[in-house]
């Protein structure tokens, strides 16, 4: 879980903000799955 939170916080820190909400919801959507 703390690696795909800290690869999730690399993506949230490139300049492509906007396309990291598609990222953000696809990481929900595995976290959900996961859990």
């Amino acid at each position: 879980m703390k690696t795909l939170a800290g690869l999730y916080f690399g993506m949230t820190t490139n300049r492509k903000a906007k396309r990291d909400l598609g990222s953000l919801f696809k990481f929900l959507v595995a976290l959900i799955a996961l859990v």
